[in-house]
Formats: structure tokens, sequence, C-alpha cells
């Protein structure tokens, strides 16, 4: 997602624009007794197979240019909660022209009942009455999550938070997520950085028509 300031006859920086899945399952907690680790000549031997205690849903958006991730919990990954992050977000960044919505494609990111809001909430009628951006559209392409730039900072939530974690319960888990999500936020306000990198340029291979030209990376070939 993004959005345009209004800058009168100031220059406008380029729109920024927030990727991510917004949804996000996992399995964080074990269930029974805290895990009690075996030591074992100085080695510490933790069961493998570890029962859960509970599960989460985090629903999220990041937004590229000032590197802030919003957040909340969901019930289930679905159209109502792609609506509520839309609401959230509209909020949040009222005092702007306009906001792209870029996500994968997920079902529940591409719903009629999900276009049928955009549309409303486009409306004339309802920008005048709740003073809100224009929402713009731009869905990433089918099986390019290597373009969503959210799933790293999941994937790092997830190895420092989540990971061989031992939460006594699903709120522990969630205090700690909320933590990390307020110390990321702080430390690039403070550190101002855009989210994301290049990914042209970085090709395996040379872009160009050749027949010993392989340029699909042979750990994606099956």
């Amino acid at each position: 997602m993004g959005f345009e300031r209004p800058g009168g006859n100031l220059p406008i920086p380029k729109p920024p624009l927030l990727m991510g899945d917004p949804h996000r399952s996992v399995q964080p907690l074990f269930d029974g007794h805290p895990l009690r680790p075996k030591v074992i000549f100085n080695l510490i031997e933790l069961p493998v197979w570890q029962k859960s205690r509970g599960r989460l849903i985090l629903t999220a958006a990041l937004e590229l240019l000032s590197n802030q991730v919003t957040h909340f919990y969901s019930p289930k990954k679905n159209t109502d909660e792609m609506i509520k992050l839309l609401e959230v977000l509209l909020k949040q960044y009222k005092n702007e022209d306009r906001i792209f919505f870029s996500w994968d494609a997920a079902s529940w990111h591409a719903s009629k009942k999900l276009y049928e809001k955009v549309n409303e909430v486009n409306s004339p009628g309802c920008r005048e009455i709740n003073k809100t951006p224009i929402v713009k559209r731009a869905p990433l392409p089918s099986c390019a999550r290597f373009l969503n730039v959210i799933e790293s900072i999941f994937s790092g939530m997830a190895k420092t938070i989540i990971h061989n974690s031992n939460y006594y319960s699903v709120e522990d888990c969630m205090v700690a997520i909320d933590r990390d999500f307020t110390e990321r936020n702080q430390y690039f306000k403070e550190n101002p950085r855009r989210a994301g990198n290049k990914l042209w340029g970085k090709e395996i291979s040379r872009a160009e028509l050749s027949e010993s030209n392989n340029c699909k990376d042979p750990k994606y070939t099956r």
C-alpha cells in the first residue's frame, strides 16, 4: 500500500508502497508443562515434536516509505479481516491523497465483497463525509511471494519471537509480537530507511535470448 501527500507548490515525493500478505498464521505455543531441557555432558536436548498451546493469526500491513508496520490479530483469514485492515489504514492515513494496496493472489485479497468495499470508500459522497483518501489496488502476480516485502518481516519476526518458543499462553506471545513491532517501528522512525531492496541486476544469468541461457534458479527447478 502507499499514499500520496498533498504538497501544494512543494515537490511531492514518490508515493510509497505498502506491500505484504496481511495474514499470517502461526502455532507458537506448547501444551502441557513448560519444556524441561535435559542436560547431558553440557549439551541441552529439546523434544523434536512439541505440542501446541494455542494458535493466532496476525493481520498486518507494511508501509514501504517509512518502514512502519500496522498490525492486529484476527480470528480468521477472510475478506472481513481485509476490510477491517482497510478501515484501519484509511483512518491512519486519512490526511493523504491516495493509498495503494499491494498484496499477493490469496482469494480473500480479490473477493467481490472487498472490491465492493473499495468502490464504496472511493465514492465522492463517502470521501466527503469521512475525509479519506482514494484507494488504489496494485495486486502482485500469482506465485510472486518474493515481491511481497512483508514476508521478510514475518520471517524475521517468526525466527526471533516464535520458533522454539515456550510461552505460557497465546496472550504472552502476542505481548512479545507487539513489543517487537513497536521497537521496530520506533527504530525506523529514528533511522529512516525505505523497506525492501531492488531485485533487478541480481539475476543468475544475463537477461537475453539464448539457447544455452537457463534463467530459472536450479534451486526451484522441479
